[in-house]
């Protein structure tokens, strides 16, 4: 069982029902994730105010949205061979090495061969670890895996990620994951996330929506930036 599937099994459960705000078809300026630890102090340290800006994530849900990366789809079948040829001569030499980023490269070129027939399923605005790096370290927001998370996305997000696990699949047979960006100010850790979804084509993360029980027109939020 994939991690997705095994996501999809969590969410059994009725999660509660609050406003989901979608991003599919959105045509917000598109401009790009880490988590904040806990300073970890030695004895008589005192500790660090945290100073960053008390904002729930889907108030600042805009300065996540980035370019719409571009992906190149010349001649995949020669870079694919290129980066085969590359492993396996590495291989052959450096024992012990997983080869991530190499692994990482052949499904993003072997899932940008399907991209020009799927591209119209993939049309949520994109983010990257650069602009979620960047959010977490300005307002009391972190980022974290959904696993820990799921039971408070709404059916709305549900359904979101049941949409993007079948457009996934149409490129990829890649694993795959999904984070969110929660409130770190206090006890209320799991209120008004935003969902990212990892992309099949590259090292960035489609932004699915957003939610909020107190949000009440989608356009003040992501229009207006209120």
């Amino acid at each position: 069982m994939s991690n997705f599937e095994k996501l999809l099994s969590l969410f059994k459960k009725s999660p509660p029902k609050k406003l989901f705000i979608n991003t599919w078809d959105s045509d917000m300026a598109i401009t790009t994730w880490s988590y904040i630890s806990d300073l970890t102090l030695t004895s008589g340290e005192k500790k660090k105010e945290d100073e960053r800006i008390l904002k729930k994530p889907v108030e600042v849900f805009n300065e996540i949205i980035s370019e719409t990366p571009s992906i190149d789809l010349t001649n995949l079948d020669g870079k694919i061979e290129m980066i085969k040829e590359r492993m396996n001569a590495l291989k052959k030499h450096i024992k012990g090495n997983s080869f991530a980023q190499e692994e990482n490269a052949l499904i993003y070129l072997n899932a940008r061969k399907k991209y020009f027939k799927n591209k119209d399923l993939f049309k949520w605005p994109t983010t990257d670890n650069i602009l979620i790096d960047k959010l977490c370290k300005k307002y009391k927001v972190k980022s974290v895996s959904i696993d820990n998370y799921y039971r408070n996305v709404p059916k709305e997000g549900v359904d979101e990620i049941v949409k993007y696990g079948k457009a996934f699949k149409k490129v990829s047979n890649a694993d795959f994951e999904f984070k969110l960006i929660v409130d770190d100010a206090g006890k209320e850790q799991t209120k008004d996330p935003i969902l990212l979804a990892q992309s099949p084509f590259g090292n960035w993360y489609y932004v699915l929506g957003a939610w909020d029980k107190e949000v009440e027109i989608l356009d003040d939020i992501i229009y207006k930036g209120k």
